[in-house]
């Protein structure tokens, strides 16, 4: 099939190129001509030394990050001696003195002067940077909003303007703040831009920014392997840069741990964040200390020193508020809720995680407000009050099932990747062609006999990247559709299965299962969590044997299983024999042996338009399954022993 394509490809070329080559010996065709292209915007440092090489200004603006007395008084001094400045001279003595100012208040003022000048001289690289210094404020005090609209000014100014030497990190602010507003496909494709920007404007300091913001992405979509890739490649890239501070390196190290801590990987996260630690001393500023104490938190809430997790959480949140690094404080709140928990601290643990709630509604942060609404509703359970803890769960439920249907456009990322890619051997082949064009009237024949070779090679390169995509494609496929610990479906198959079903029948009737596994916690807890694990592996193995090719098996969650099975005579029985298939046979997981049991909610049938289109089954498997444990688990529960 690929030679075929190849021919044909190569045949296509050749011809084309034949007629555009007699075109050119025998008919004089006019020559290609290429759009103008704008100018690109000289960068301000550059500005400044065509006024003078040596401009005093860009010692003073150095000067400003390692002793802002000094340098403010090197500029008023300078100041009264040159009182006629040019526009990048003002520029220069506003950016030396924001520099060198002590608090927010002081940057605003001069921000202000900055926009004001921009708008008078039409300095529109000015006003780029401006709205990006208006996102930065905007995202460490937690204003996602003002922050999003200030970064797709500023990056639609630099695009229009040609602004290059900004856009780079542009699209990386860009990208963490879609990932703040939980648009991942937006938040990739702005680093992925970034990554593509730094080629034509090197920067080692952007290009390990844009990989630490990656790996955070792919932190976010618990996919860990790609997360530490891009976080060691950040930490090499950072490693090259001559004007590296131990800040920014600790807090690539910092994400390196936390993705490890996701992972349940305790003496990796251990080991980066002591590496983490070592960047740091009593003179690092509050919001790196801050960060610190956070991850340190989470670590020990992973290696279970509860006692210090708790001392650790509660010095962040005495070190922030919902105004001073919001973001930082809900989260330690949260970490505080899971220490309290953990520890059976019960009302502890519910009124830190209602803080951690009311912190993350406050910043409108979907992502992490679902998961301290999840982790409340556990809270609620084991405090007693089960009918709260299960109308939150219901709605939570509900607002992550419309989360998921907006993170399953991240599913396109490849094709999007596959056309920057176009994007980018397109510009190649245009400087190629521009070379071939200089050379047209002197050499001819030389000119044919180049151009088929390149149409053979074009033609060989596309059918080999043919091949690669389509690996690609289908490894993309097994990433997004099966769960890697279980091989059971993920959501996402779910979902596609109730929009455009390829697997379930159309014409048959299916009941949902809800099958969770009872007293999974404790045994994460005794056993630690690659025992749990092999719970969850072996239990979904033997689930899987009484799924059929029209039926559907998924891993909703933790220890959380969704079957769409079909209805059948006797559903109980089958139901049932599920049951016993988990509780006759002890797990054995090495040199342990466990007894497990689940329980199991069904719903009423249904087809698959009617469940793609209501919560109705999903709302009655619920119930029947919130039943099945209130009559003590290892049962499971039909809708008609409900009413």
């Amino acid at each position: 099939m690929y030679k075929k394509a190849f021919l044909a490809l190569s045949l296509f070329f050749v011809s084309m190129l034949i007629v555009a080559t007699l075109d050119t010996f025998w008919l004089h065709g006019a020559k290609m001509q290429r759009p103008a292209q704008a100018p690109l915007v000289i960068p301000p440092e550059d500005q400044l030394k065509q006024r003078d090489p040596s401009h005093p200004l860009l010692d003073m603006y150095a000067l400003a990050a390692q002793s802002p007395q000094a340098a403010l008084s090197q500029l008023a001094r300078w100041q009264q001696d040159n009182p006629d400045l040019k526009p990048i001279e003002t520029v220069y003595v506003l950016w030396t003195a924001r520099r060198a100012a002590s608090d927010d208040d002081e940057r605003a003022a001069l921000d202000k002067q900055l926009s004001e000048l921009a708008q008078k001289n039409q300095l529109h690289w000015l006003q780029a940077w401006v709205a990006q210094a208006r996102t930065k404020v905007a995202l460490r005090t937690g204003d996602l909003e003002a922050a999003r609209t200030a970064i797709v000014e500023g990056a639609t100014i630099a695009q229009k303007h040609h602004v290059g030497f900004l856009l780079t990190e542009l699209y990386n602010t860009a990208g963490v703040v879609f990932n703040a507003t939980n648009e991942l496909v937006k938040a990739q494709q702005y680093f992925l831009k970034g990554i593509k920007q730094v080629e034509a404007w090197p920067d080692d300091r952007l290009h390990a920014l844009l990989h630490n913001n990656l790996g955070l992405l792919y932190v976010h979509l618990e996919q860990w392997q790609s997360a530490l890739k891009y976080l060691s490649e950040a930490e090499t890239l950072y490693g090259r840069y001559a004007g590296a501070t131990p800040e920014y390196m600790s807090m690539i190290l910092l994400n390196q741990s936390f993705a490890h801590n996701r992972a349940g990987q305790v003496s990796q996260s251990r080991e980066k964040f002591e590496q983490a630690l070592s960047y740091l001393d009593e003179d690092t500023g509050g919001f790196y200390r801050i960060v610190a104490l956070k991850n340190e938190a989470r670590l020990l809430n992973l290696e279970k020193d509860l006692d210090g997790a708790t001392q650790k959480a509660t010095r962040c949140i005495n070190m922030t508020s919902a105004e001073h690094y919001p973001m930082q404080h809900g989260i330690c709140w949260l970490e505080l809720g899971f220490a309290h928990y953990a520890g059976g601290k019960i009302d502890a643990a519910q009124s830190a995680t209602q803080s951690a709630v009311a912190v993350f509604s406050q910043l409108n942060h979907t992502r992490w407000l679902l998961k301290s609404r999840l982790f409340l509703a556990q809270v609620l359970e084991s405090h007693g009050q089960a009918a709260a803890a299960l109308a939150l769960l219901k709605e939570v439920r509900v607002e992550e099932k419309a989360m998921i249907m907006n993170e399953l456009v991240a599913l396109d990322t490849a094709l999007e990747v596959q056309q920057i890619a176009q994007e980018r051997d397109l510009l190649s082949a245009q400087s190629r062609l521009s070379n071939l064009e200089l050379l047209l009237d002197k050499q001819r024949f030389r000119l044919l006999v180049l151009w088929l070779i390149l149409a053979f090679t074009g033609a060989g390169w596309l059918a080999l990247r043919a091949r690669a995509v389509s690996k690609d494609n289908r490894r993309l496929y097994d990433l997004s559709f099966v769960d890697p610990l279980t091989k059971a479906a993920n959501r996402r198959l779910y979902q596609q299965e109730m929009t455009k079903p390829k697997r379930l029948r159309t014409d048959a009737l299916y009941r949902l299962v809800v099958i969770d596994l009872d007293h999974f916690k404790q045994i994460n807890d005794s056993y630690g969590h690659d025992k749990g694990d092999g719970v969850l592996a072996e239990a979904a193995t033997r689930l899987q044997k009484f799924v059929a090719d029209d039926e559907l098996f998924v891993r909703w969650g933790g220890e959380e299983f969704l079957m769409v099975a079909k209805e059948r005579d006797d559903f109980q029985a089958f139901s049932q024999n599920m049951v016993n298939a988990l509780r006759d046979a002890p797990f054995k997981l090495g040199d342990t042996t466990l007894r497990v049991t689940a329980s199991f909610g069904v719903s009423h049938a249904m087809n698959v338009q009617q469940l793609g289109t209501s919560d109705a089954a999903f709302k009655c498997a619920d119930q029947c399954l919130y039943q099945a444990k209130s009559n003590g688990r290892d049962q499971v529960v039909m809708p008609e022993a409900t009413h």
